[in-house]
C-alpha cells in the first residue's frame, strides 16, 4: 500500500474550499489524484458520476481511467460491496475527460438552448479539412473587399507585402487576428479595448496593465545600463592611474556616471511612482560618449556592452507627441483589419453551418456561450450534478476555460492541481497567470507538494540551484522557497551522478559533418557505452527543442545499429511511402518522364539507377517504348493505372495501389500506419468534397508544413531508444536523458508586420508606402518586451521540464566551435549564444564539464541486432550498361531526377533564400554541409549577384497560379525601372541544353510578372551552379 507525505495526505483529504496544489516534477501528482478520488468515493460515498476530472491530454485520462479502474478492483476484492461494483461499472463512462471533450458533451446535451442541430455534434472536421473551409472563407471574404474597397485593400497589401501578387502576408494576419478573437471571452469587448488604444491622447489614456508594462520596461532598461556602468567603473579603476594626466578623462568620465546613476535611481522611482515627467529628459541624459580605451579588452568589452545596452534604450524612444499621433493614423488601419476578420469568421462560420460541423475550436466558445445563457440556467443544471471537481494540470488553462470551470462550480468544490514552472504551452493560449493568481487568493486553500520521488539526488540538487538562480533573474517568474524541493527516499541518494555536459568543440576546422550530424554521432556513441554498461535501449531518450534534430539523429543511429523509433519533422506527408503514392498520382495526370523516373525508382518498383540507364539507352530513344520493351509487366500496370485511375473513386485508386507487387505486405510497420492513415483521410476526403484526383493531390498536401508526428507503431515495450520534442515528454521519466543542444533566446514572431497579443491585442508597424519604410509604434516596443519576457519565461519553464524526466543520468550535449564559460547575468539570461552556456553560468561546482574534439567522436557500430529478409523486387534485366552502336547514347545525369539530385538543387534553393542578401561570411555557411559551401560561395561572388543585391527589392521562391497551373519563381529583384528574374539550375547540363530545356518555362515566368510590372524592363536568366555563370534567355 503507498505511504503518502505529510503533503500528500492534505491534498487528498482536503475538503470544503477550492483547493489549488502546486505539484513539483516528480512529486506524484497523478498518484494523489487517483487516491483522492478513491477518498471522496470509498469514504465520502460520492458516486463517480458526481465527480467531473479533467485533464490535458486524452492519454493522460485514459490513464487516470485505467488506474482508477485498478484501485476499485482492488478494494472490492478486499471488501464485496455494492457501491463499490456500481462505481466500476460507471469508470467507462465517468466524466474523466480532456476539457475538450467535456465542453463538447455540453454542446450534446445542452445545445439545443442555441438551436445546435444535435447530429452537428457528431460531424467534428479534422485539421485538413478546417483548413480547407477557412482557405474558402478567406478567399471569398478578399474576392467582397477587393470589388467593394479596392484602395484599401491594396494599401493593406501593400502594408504586409512589398510584392503586388503576394496576398500571403495579409491573410496571415487576418488568420492570427482570428485566433485572438475566438481566444476571448468577450470578442466584442477586446476589440473595442484595441480600437481604444489607437485613439489614446497620451499615456494616461492606456489601460494601467499597459501603463505598468511602459514603466517596467524603462526599469529594466536603465538598470541594465546602470549595472553595465557600475562594472565600466571598477574596471577603470583598477587599470588607469590616477596620477598620470593622460588618463584623468577616465576619473572625469566616472563622477559623471556616479552623478548620471543618481539620476537613473531618481528615474526609477518616478517609474514606480508613474510619473512619465522623467520621458523627454532622457535624450539628453544619455548625450555623451563613452571614453575607449584600446589597450584593455576587459574595458573595450564593457564599454560595448554598455554602448548597446544605451542603444536598446533609445531603440524604443518615441516622443510622446509623435508617439499617440503615429498611432491615431493607425486607427482606420486595425478597424478595417478588425472588420475583414469578422466576415472571414461570418464566412467560415457559416461553411461550418452548411457542413452541419463543428471545428476544435469551437468547442469552448460554445460550451461556455451555453452554460451563460439565460442567466445561467444551463450552468446550474450542471452545478447541481456535480460534487467534485478536480482539474489537472491547471497551469495550462486559459480564461475561457477557467471560466467555464467556475460556472459549474458551486464555489468550494474545485480541486486544481499543477505546476507553473511547467507551463509550456503558451502559443496554445495557456496562461500561468490564472494559478499564479489563484495562489495568491487567501480566500483559497493553497498546498505544495514539494518531494520528488522520480531524480536521484544529485539531480534534484541540481535543479533546485540552476531554476533558483535563472528564474530570479527574469521580473515575471520566480523559484522561492516552497519551489525548492526534497527527494522523498533515501534510496534516492544511492548511486547518485552529478549533470555532466558534454561539449564538442569543432575549432576553426572544416568538417564534411554538421554540428548536428557531429551531435547526434556523439549521442549514438554514449549510448553504446551506456547499452554496454547493463542499461536497455528505452532506457535513454533524446529530448530536442524542436523535430529538425530529429533527422540527423536517425541518421547517427542507424549507421551505430542502434534500434530506435524516431518520427521527424517531416511527418506523414514527407514519409517516403506517401512521397511514392503522390508521384503516382502526378504520373496517372501527367504521364511524364520525370515521374515515369521517380515511380520507377519508387518502393513499388524499386528500380536502380542502372536500370533506368537501361531505359535512357534504349534504342528506340523513348522512355515509355523502352519500358514497354524491357519490362512489359510494369509498362502494362501503369499504363491501366493512367486509364483507369482518372475514372473511379480515390479509395479505390489507393486500395489498388496497395496491392502493386504485394507492396502493402513487404513494407514496415510504420509506412502500413501511414498508409492507412492515408486511406482514412481518402474516406473523409470523398465525403467532404467533389472528389477528383487534383482535388485529392491538393488535400494531401495541405499536410506539408504540418509537424505533428507520425503515427507511432510501437508498444510501450518495445527496447528503443526514442528521441522526442520536450512538449511531448512532459509527463514522462527516463533513467537516461540526453538534452539536445539549444539555440539563442529569440521570439520569431517580431519579424512580423502585425504583432498579436493575448492581453495588449494588436500592434501594427508602421509602413511608409511607397518605399514601405517600416517602424514601431509605442505600442509595439511595450509588447515586443513584454513578449520578449515571456519568451524566455518560457523557455526557463521548458528548460525545467526537459532536466526534471531523468531519473538517473542527465547528459547535456551541444556542439559549438570553442566553449565559453560565462558568468551569470541578467544579459546573460537574455543574450546568450548557447543554452548550454546559460546552463553552465548557472550550474553548481559540482556539475560535469566534458570538453571533446570533433575529431576524436569514435563511430562505433552495433552488431545487427535482427535481420529481417524483405521481398526484392525482381531485377528484369542486366543491370551492366552496353553501349548500343547504332544509336547516339545520351549523357546519362542522374543527380537530375534522383533523389539525392533534387535534394541538392533544393538545398541550395533554401539556402539562397534564408542567407541574407549580402556577401557572405564562414559563419553563414557554416550550417550548411561542406558540399553545399562551395557553389553557394561561387555564387554569392559572382559580380552580378552582388549587384542584384544592390536593388530596391528582392523577393525569393514567388508562388503564382494562373490560368496554365500553378509555379514558383525562384528569384527576382527590381527598381523603379528594372526588373531581373533568375531561375537557378543545379543541372549537369551545357548553356545551350538548359537554354533549350527551360526558355519557355522561364518566359512564362517573365510573362506572369510582366503583367504586375508592365512599365518594368524585364530581363531573364538562369544562373547555372554547374558552370557559374547567368545565362540570359
Amino acid at each position: 500500500m503507498t505511504q503518502f507525505n505529510h503533503e500528500q495526505l492534505k491534498a487528498i483529504n482536503g475538503l470544503g474550499n477550492n483547493i489549488v496544489v502546486s505539484a513539483s516534477a516528480g512529486a506524484g501528482k497523478t498518484t494523489v489524484l487517483i487516491a483522492r478520488l478513491m477518498k471522496r468515493i470509498i469514504e465520502d460515498n460520492v458516486r463517480l458520476d458526481a465527480i467531473c476530472a479533467m485533464t490535458f491530454t486524452e492519454a493522460a485520462a485514459s490513464e487516470m481511467k485505467t488506474r482508477l479502474l485498478a484501485a476499485l478492483n482492488n478494494a472490492y476484492n478486499e471488501k464485496e460491496d455494492a457501491f463499490i461494483a456500481q462505481q466500476i461499472s460507471l469508470v467507462e463512462t465517468a466524466q474523466i475527460s480532456t476539457i475538450h471533450s467535456f465542453c463538447l458533451t455540453i454542446i450534446k446535451n445542452y445545445g439545443y438552448v442555441l438551436g445546435i442541430d444535435p447530429d452537428r455534434a457528431n460531424s467534428i472536421l479534422d485539421d485538413s479539412q478546417v483548413q480547407l473551409l477557412q482557405n474558402e472563407a478567406m478567399d471569398t471574404t478578399f474576392r467582397y473587399w477587393l470589388v467593394q474597397e479596392p484602395d484599401t485593400m491594396q494599401h493593406l497589401l501593400d502594408t504586409f507585402s512589398n510584392n503586388p501578387i503576394d496576398f500571403d502576408g495579409l491573410k496571415k494576419a487576418i488568420q492570427n487576428i482570428a485566433t485572438w478573437i475566438l481566444s476571448k471571452k468577450d470578442p466584442e469587448s477586446a476589440k473595442n479595448e484595441v480600437l481604444n488604444l489607437y485613439r489614446a491622447q497620451s499615456l494616461q489614456d492606456f489601460p494601467q496593465d499597459i501603463q505598468d508594462l511602459f514603466f517596467t520596461m524603462y526599469i529594466n532598461n536603465l538598470e541594465s545600463i546602470k549595472k553595465e556602468m557600475m562594472n565600466l567603473i571598477s574596471i577603470s579603476d583598477a587599470i588607469h592611474d590616477a596620477n598620470d594626466k593622460k588618463q584623468e578623462k577616465f576619473f572625469t568620465q566616472t563622477l559623471a556616471f556616479l552623478d548620471l546613476i543618481e539620476s537613473i535611481n531618481s528615474i526609477q522611482k518616478q517609474c514606480l511612482d508613474h510619473d512619465d515627467s522623467f520621458y523627454s529628459m532622457l535624450p539628453s541624459l544619455f548625450d555623451f560618449k563613452i571614453v575607449p580605451d584600446s589597450k584593455d579588452d576587459n574595458y573595450s568589452k564593457t564599454r560595448g556592452n554598455l554602448q548597446k545596452e544605451i542603444n536598446n534604450l533609445f531603440g524604443s524612444y518615441i516622443p510622446f507627441e509623435e508617439a499617440f499621433e503615429d498611432l491615431n493614423n493607425q486607427a482606420s488601419d486595425i478597424h478595417k483589419l478588425l472588420e475583414i476578420t469578422d466576415m472571414y469568421l461570418e464566412s467560415y462560420n457559416q461553411l461550418k453551418v452548411e457542413k452541419n460541423a463543428f471545428d476544435f475550436s469551437d468547442f469552448e466558445s460554445l460550451a461556455l456561450e451555453i452554460l451563460s445563457f439565460n442567466n445561467g440556467i444551463i450552468a446550474a443544471q450542471v452545478r447541481n450534478i456535480y460534487q467534485e471537481i478536480m482539474v489537472d494540470e491547471f497551469q495550462d488553462t486559459n480564461e475561457t476555460q477557467d471560466e467555464i470551470i467556475r460556472l459549474i462550480s458551486n464555489g468550494k468544490n474545485i480541486f486544481r492541481v499543477g505546476d507553473i514552472k511547467q507551463s509550456i504551452y503558451r502559443f496554445r493560449g495557456a496562461k500561468p497567470k490564472i494559478m499564479q493568481s489563484l495562489m495568491r487568493d487567501e480566500s483559497i486553500t493553497n498546498l505544495s507538494l514539494s518531494y520528488n520521488y522520480r531524480s536521484k539526488k544529485d539531480i534534484v540538487d541540481y535543479n533546485n540551484i540552476v531554476f533558483n538562480n535563472l528564474m530570479n533573474l527574469s521580473y515575471g517568474i520566480s523559484y522561492s522557497e516552497s519551489d525548492n524541493v526534497n527527494v522523498g527516499l533515501s534510496s534516492q541518494a544511492e548511486d547518485s551522478y552529478p549533470v555532466e555536459f558534454h561539449i564538442i568543440e569543432r575549432g576553426s576546422d572544416k568538417f564534411k559533418e554538421t554540428s548536428a550530424q557531429q551531435q547526434a554521432q556523439y549521442i549514438s556513441q554514449e549510448m553504446i557505452r551506456y547499452h554496454k554498461m547493463g542499461y536497455k535501449f528505452k532506457d535513454m531518450v533524446v529530448l530536442v527543442r524542436s523535430h529538425t534534430a530529429k533527422a540527423p539523429l536517425k541518421e547517427a543511429l542507424e549507421l551505430a545499429n542502434i534500434p530506435h523509433y524516431i518520427d521527424d519533422r517531416s511527418g506523414f506527408y514527407q514519409s517516403p511511402i506517401i512521397q511514392d503514392i503522390l508521384n503516382l498520382l502526378n504520373l496517372v495526370i501527367n504521364p511524364h518522364d520525370y515521374y515515369y523516373i521517380k515511380v520507377l525508382g519508387s518502393t513499388f518498383f524499386n528500380y536502380t539507377p542502372d536500370m533506368l540507364g537501361n531505359l535512357y539507352l534504349h534504342e528506340s530513344g523513348s522512355l515509355r517504348r523502352a519500358l514497354e520493351d524491357l519490362d512489359p509487366n510494369t509498362y502494362t500496370i501503369l499504363r491501366n493505372a493512367i486509364y483507369s485511375w482518372q475514372r473511379i473513386d480515390i479509395v479505390s485508386i489507393l486500395q489498388e495501389i496497395y496491392l502493386i507487387n504485394d507492396t502493402y505486405q513487404r513494407i514496415s510497420l510504420q509506412e502500413k500506419t501511414n498508409l492507412d492513415f492515408l486511406l482514412e483521410k481518402a474516406t473523409q476526403y470523398q465525403q467532404n468534397s467533389i472528389p477528383s484526383l487534383l482535388g485529392f493531390i491538393r488535400f494531401i498536401r495541405t499536410f506539408e508544413n504540418d509537424i505533428s508526428s507520425e503515427a507511432s507503431p510501437l508498444s510501450q515495450d518495445a527496447d528503443v531508444v526514442t528521441a522526442m520534442t520536450i512538449h511531448q515528454s512532459k509527463g514522462l521519466q527516463f533513467p537516461i536523458v540526453f538534452l539536445w543542444g539549444m539555440g539563442a533566446h529569440k521570439v520569431f514572431d517580431h519579424d512580423a508586420t502585425l504583432l498579436v497579443d493575448d492581453s495588449m491585442g494588436l500592434a501594427l508597424n508602421k509602413i511608409d508606402l511607397p518605399k514601405r519604410i517600416a517602424s514601431k509604434n509605442i505600442l509595439r516596443h511595450i509588447m515586443e518586451t513584454k513578449q520578449n519576457h515571456e519568451e524566455m519565461e518560457e523557455n526557463l519553464r521548458l528548460l525545467y521540464v526537459a532536466l526534471t524526466r531523468p531519473q538517473k543520468h542527465l547528459v547535456i550535449v551541444d556542439s559549438v566551435r570553442e566553449f565559453q564559460v560565462e558568468e551569470l547575468s541578467f544579459s546573460t539570461l537574455f543574450n546568450h549564444k548557447r543554452k548550454a552556456e546559460l546552463l553552465y553560468a548557472a550550474s553548481p561546482t559540482s556539475t560535469i564539464l566534458k570538453r571533446i574534439d570533433a575529431n576524436d567522436i569514435e563511430t562505433e557500430a552495433l552488431e545487427t541486432l535482427e535481420h529481417v529478409e524483405e521481398q526484392r523486387f525482381t531485377q528484369l534485366f542486366d543491370e551492366e550498361i552496353h553501349a548500343i552502336p547504332s544509336v547516339q547514347n545520351r549523357d546519362l545525369d542522374f543527380n537530375r531526377y534522383s533523389q539525392e539530385g533534387l535534394s541538392f538543387g533544393t538545398t541550395l534553393h533554401n539556402a539562397i533564400e534564408s542567407l541574407p542578401n549580402r556577401k557572405w561570411t564562414s559563419d553563414d555557411l557554416d550550417a550548411f554541409e561542406a558540399r553545399y559551401q562551395d557553389p553557394l560561395r561561387r555564387y554569392n561572388t559572382h559580380p552580378f549577384t552582388q549587384e542584384l543585391y544592390t536593388f530596391d527589392t528582392i523577393e525569393h521562391e514567388m508562388p503564382f497560379i494562373d490560368s496554365n497551373g500553378e509555379g514558383i519563381i525562384d528569384f527576382f529583384a527590381y527598381n523603379k525601372t528594372q526588373l531581373v528574374l533568375v531561375d537557378f539550375k543545379s543541372d549537369n547540363l551545357s548553356h545551350e541544353e538548359l537554354i533549350n530545356t527551360y526558355k519557355s518555362q522561364i518566359s512564362h515566368y517573365a510573362d506572369i510578372l510582366k503583367q504586375e510590372f508592365p512599365n518594368h524592363q524585364i530581363n531573364a536568366y538562369i544562373y547555372s551552379f554547374k558552370s557559374n555563370e547567368y545565362i540570359q534567355i
